[in-house]
C-alpha cells in the first residue's frame, strides 16, 4: 500500500510561508516612518571589497536585498546597514550581517 506524499507538503508549507513574510519588526519600523525612503549600504559583501549603496521605497525590499547580499558573500563577512532617509537626514534602523563562519545577525538597530 503506497504512503500518502502530501503529509510532507502539509508540514513544509507553513514553514516556507513564514520564511517569505518579513519579520514583525520590519512592519513596525516601516509604519513608524511613512513616506520615507530607505538606503541600504553593503560593506565587505563583494570580492572587490567595495561598498554598494541602493535606495528602496519599502523597508521589506531593502531587508530582502540585504539578506541576498549577505547570503551571496562567499567566505567573507558582510554587513548591510539600512537607514531611513528623510531629505538630508538619515537614521540607521536595521542591520543584516553575516560573519566569515556563516553566523547571521539580522534585526532592528536599537534607538540611540
Amino acid at each position: 500500500m503506497p504512503r500518502p506524499r502530501f503529509s510532507l507538503a502539509i508540514v513544509l508549507l507553513p514553514a516556507l510561508a513564514a520564511c517569505a513574510r518579513p519579520p514583525v519588526a520590519v512592519a513596525e519600523i516601516a509604519a513608524a516612518h511613512p513616506d520615507a525612503t530607505y538606503e541600504a549600504t553593503a560593506t565587505g559583501c563583494e570580492w572587490s571589497g567595495r561598498r554598494t549603496v541602493r535606495r528602496f521605497d519599502e523597508l521589506s525590499r531593502a531587508v530582502a536585498w540585504g539578506r541576498q547580499m549577505a547570503a551571496l558573500a562567499p567566505f567573507k563577512s558582510c554587513d548591510v546597514i539600512i537607514d531611513v532617509v528623510y531629505g538630508e537626514t538619515s537614521q540607521e534602523v536595521y542591520r543584516v550581517s553575516r560573519d566569515k563562519r556563516g553566523a547571521w545577525s539580522v534585526g532592528p538597530v536599537a534607538s540611540r
